[in-house]
């Protein structure tokens, strides 16, 4: 149903660790002459990438290179300010390509700059040069800023864990052509174990899931015990995707709390849903796995990011597992595209059990277009509503909207447990160089009657 599960470009690709077409990590790379962002391993490599994609993208890059060179020194605020303002390199591109991907504008948001003076390579005298970090392979410095190696010391292992994550990516992808690993359960559970029981991801793969044979092998953060490295990033990866589910059946536990053992049907609304949550989709049946007496799952998504249902208006019947198909289980989904506010008002609306609103940012952009969905979640809404964020900040500026409104807390703003286990790097936020994960805090608010 998703057009859009594209392999993202791998930061390690963009700072130049990894070759621009065939990923190759490798400590030798050639950068393009002209727009000095893309980096290839090889002539072939470039001639093949020159030909499929670079030589329509490689002139806008050199076009926004010469008007958006700034040589002063300045600071990672003022650097991230002019990344981020209106006449920001990613601003231009999306003018100057409309035809961009998402991929595309990685390139710009994560190119290369010193970790102390930010400038990168086209802003640099021509006697000066940027190195990357041998360890992390995310982070720059130039030769004219002699403190910036030991400033990164700090950082550097916590990145390395990133740097990890995406080589993992990129072989699973090379080896695969799958753009994400998923590990849910093989069989649905015969006797409901509540997640408030586990303690962490080891605990869920070990004890309620099926994975009991890394039992003894990864440590309670997923990291490899003597070895075993490559099981730990499968798994780390796996919880990307997976924490939408796991953090789903935590807020309906907070809510239903024992009676949830004994729930048959649910219906849930994923609101601003977009290509995340449709990527995910085959993902939601571990809900019907997890919850042994659950038979029915509805699901609506709905979002202005939606593509339009194709050849119908009504529910599809999506397939089962044969175990769950075999107990007469049935879980289905109804596309609509717009926001939340307006589809309370059509017929296919029904009072949802819970509604879900994932990682949406409704507190930092497009503020006006989500405030009345906001409100009636608050103030009208006869149900619970689950709210993830990227990160700590985003969730305390969302909480004080919602506290302003005199929304009422089932689960105040926290750090969430079920969050993503897979570091990646933050592009533009307060902090350089931050890490964040999938649903990395969470929070979630009463209906009006609750």
């Amino acid at each position: 149903m998703s057009t859009s599960d594209e392999f993202k470009t791998p930061v390690i690709v963009v700072k130049g660790a990894a070759c621009s077409t065939c990923l190759n990590i490798s400590p030798k790379l050639n950068r393009c002459k002209a727009c000095k962002r893309a980096f290839y391993c090889s002539a072939e490599c470039q001639r093949k990438d020159w030909k499929n994609r670079h030589r329509k993208l490689c002139p806008v890059l050199s076009v926004i290179n010469a008007v958006t060179i700034t040589t002063s020194h300045r600071t990672w605020i003022e650097y991230r300010d002019q990344i981020k303002s209106e006449k920001s390199p990613i601003a231009m591109l999306r003018v100057l390509y409309p035809q961009r991907s998402h991929n595309d504008e990685r390139i710009v948001g994560y190119q290369p700059h010193c970790v102390e003076c930010h400038r990168n390579t086209f802003e640099l005298k021509e006697d000066e040069k940027l190195t990357i970090c041998d360890d992390c392979k995310l982070v720059h410095h130039c030769t004219a800023c002699n403190t910036s190696v030991a400033m990164h010391e700090a950082e550097c292992p916590k990145l390395k864990e990133v740097f990890v994550a995406e080589a993992f990516a990129i072989q699973h992808y090379l080896e695969t052509g799958e753009t994400t690993v998923q590990m849910p359960t093989q069989k649905p559970r015969q006797i409901y174990i509540p997640l408030s029981t586990a303690e962490s991801w080891y605990d869920y793969f070990t004890k309620i899931s099926d994975k009991t044979m890394v039992t003894g092998l990864l440590s309670h953060d997923l990291k490899p015990l003597a070895g075993n490295k490559e099981m730990a990033s499968a798994l780390r990866a796996s919880t990307e995707r997976s924490s939408i589910m796991l953090t789903i059946i935590a807020a309906l536990e907070a809510i239903f709390r024992e009676r949830l053992a004994t729930v048959t049907s649910l219906n849930l609304h994923l609101i601003g849903a977009d290509s995340v949550e449709l990527e995910a989709l085959m993902l939601f049946e571990e809900i019907l796995h997890l919850l042994p007496a659950l038979k029915i799952l509805d699901c609506s998504f709905v979002g202005l990011d939606l593509p339009k249902p194709i050849g119908t208006e009504e529910k599809l019947i999506l397939d089962c597992c044969n175990d769950c198909a075999r107990a007469g289980r049935t879980r289905s989904i109804y596309l609509f595209k717009g926001a939340y506010h307006d589809f309370i008002e059509t017929d296919r609306y029904s009072n949802p059990d819970l509604a879900i609103a994932l990682q949406t940012g409704h507190a930092e952009s497009e503020k006006e277009a989500w405030t009345p969905t906001i409100k009636y979640l608050t103030n009208e809404a006869d149900h619970g509503t689950l709210f993830t964020t990227w990160n700590e900040k985003e969730m305390r500026d969302e909480v004080q909207v919602l506290q302003t409104l005199g929304a009422k807390f089932l689960i105040e703003g926290q750090k969430n447990k079920w969050r993503g286990m897979r570091p990646m790097l933050e592009m533009m936020e307060e902090k350089e160089n931050d890490i964040y994960y999938a649903q990395y805090y969470w929070y979630v608010i009463a209906g009006k009657s609750s």
